[in-house]
């Protein structure tokens, strides 16, 4: 029997076509992709910026120099690793998701405000030799949830301090057309930019398509919602915050 299974039959048999089941159908037979996560609250997966090769790194390793989708949330966010003492791991020491006050969670809360914290001032920033340096000792970013085309999960990017004024560049420019970032279709790139001996990137925006369609905008918004929910309680991480240089200092 098992030779029937794994070689080909001599007997004519009529021609059939064996077609790939739809997202849709699958779910009618009672695949729901959902029944993954029962039970679980699901961690946004991170594209990590190579800023030197102007390159993103997918989860899974792959290399693309475009990014392209809807930015369902975006928001700015800050952390301060305490440089003295890493039992904490890559977690760090004071952090928060609003740039307003730091997470109660935070294993050393360095202020009650974010815009008023010592740390949080430019020239704070000291290096591994002990020099202080020009930029800010906690490190300020701005997440950004991007869904691109083919997938049903959002993924995050974090956006180091050298492209927030080009993000908050495209956010005014939406915002002047009338138009919330969830609305258009979005390209991400990378622009190489140097320091002295330091080699960083820049990330460019550019709105590539208006979303109009009433359907759509109903899903994206539904969506949203989720993402903002997940996004509440998805912790920052050293792996969001990238200094790789030529020098390996922070170019700003």
């Amino acid at each position: 029997m098992a030779k029937n299974l794994f070689n080909k039959s001599t007997a004519v048999e009529p021609a059939t076509v064996n077609l790939p089941a739809t997202p849709e159908a699958l779910a009618e037979m009672g695949f729901d992709p959902a029944e993954n996560l029962s039970g679980e609250t699901p961690d946004i997966p991170l594209i990590k910026v190579l800023p030197q090769a102007q390159m993103f790194t997918m989860p899974d390793d792959r290399k693309i120099d475009v990014i392209e989708g809807i930015i369902l949330l975006t928001h700015r966010c800050n952390a301060w690793w305490d440089r003295e003492n890493e039992q904490e791991g890559n977690r760090p020491a004071c952090s928060s998701l609003d740039d307003v006050k730091p997470l109660a969670s935070s294993p050393k809360v360095q202020s009650s405000q974010c815009a008023t914290c010592p740390l949080n001032q430019f020239g704070s920033d000291v290096g591994e030799n002990g020099a202080r340096g020009k930029g800010k000792a906690c490190k300020n970013m701005r997440r950004i949830y991007i869904l691109m085309d083919g997938h049903e999960f959002p993924y995050l990017i974090s956006l180091s301090p050298t492209s927030l004024k080009a993000a908050k560049r495209y956010l005014t420019q939406l915002a002047d057309r009338k138009r919330h970032v969830a609305t258009v279709v979005t390209r991400i790139t990378l622009d190489k930019q140097t320091s002295g001996s330091n080699v960083y990137s820049v990330a460019e925006f550019e709105a590539i398509k208006d979303i109009d369609d009433l359907a759509t905008l109903t899903t994206i918004s539904k969506l949203r919602k989720q993402v903002e929910q997940i996004a509440r309680g998805q912790a920052i991480t050293g792996a969001e915050y990238e200094t790789e240089t030529e020098d390996g200092k922070d170019p700003f």
